[in-house]
């Protein structure tokens, strides 16, 4: 993918192709070389009095996901472990997007994504109106954990794969 884009790439950053490839490599190595960071105490602030038992958090989050939606188990462990990780995300080097579908209409996923909006953190439901700038500025700004309901029916399939890639960058140079 990288061959095809660097070329413009470079134009856009106002940059010569084999210095942009040069940045490139770097940053390639550097992610080879770090692992993937493990979550410890001192990354996180604790917001509770005591401390939190994680299995028991996730064993309360799944049962009551599976009050308001049915599903499979694993399903519902999915979805709270995801709702989990929204809260830690900044941590990661990537982040995993929770896919609702189902083949079937009126099933629970608009009511899935009610009670992910209690559950995830800094929740934000894409509203009918929202331009791709609007929700590229929201994105930018308030880090959301983004809820979209029939995002297909507001933004073109262009505009959610920009969206969805754009969160996806192993060769950021930041």
């Amino acid at each position: 993918m990288y061959q095809i884009i660097r070329k413009a790439e470079a134009k856009k950053l106002g940059i010569t192709v084999s210095y942009l490839d040069s940045q490139v490599q770097e940053r390639r190595k550097i992610n080879e070389k770090a692992a993937v960071p493990a979550v410890t105490s001192e990354m996180i602030e604790p917001s509770w009095p005591s401390p939190v038992d994680g299995g028991e958090l996730v064993r309360e989050l799944t049962e009551a996901i599976r009050i308001h939606v049915a599903m499979e188990p694993e399903q519902s462990l999915t979805v709270a472990l995801w709702a989990i990780y929204s809260h830690v995300f900044e941590e990661w080097p990537y982040t995993p997007y929770l896919l609702i579908s189902s083949p079937l209409f009126a099933c629970g996923k608009s009511t899935l994504i009610d009670v992910l909006e209690y559950l995830v953190a800094r929740p934000e439901k894409a509203s009918a109106r929202i331009t791709p700038a609007a929700l590229y500025n929201l994105i930018d700004q308030v880090k959301p954990t983004l809820l979209l309901d029939e995002a297909h029916s507001r933004l073109s399939a262009r505009d959610i794969a920009e969206i969805f890639d754009a969160g996806y960058n192993p060769y950021a140079l930041t």
